[in-house]
């Protein structure tokens, strides 16, 4: 995956909502709602 990639998903991540809890709030990808925000990030 090319860095410009890695930014352009980083980018539209920032967009998902995230609960108190830091699941997201809807599906992102093949992640579905509910999962935790840093298993996404690492």
């Amino acid at each position: 995956m090319s860095v410009f990639e890695i930014e352009k998903l980083r980018e539209e991540f920032s967009n998902i909502p995230i609960n108190i809890e830091d699941e997201i709030e809807e599906d992102f990808f093949w992640w579905e709602k509910g999962t935790y925000r840093f298993d996404i990030w690492y």
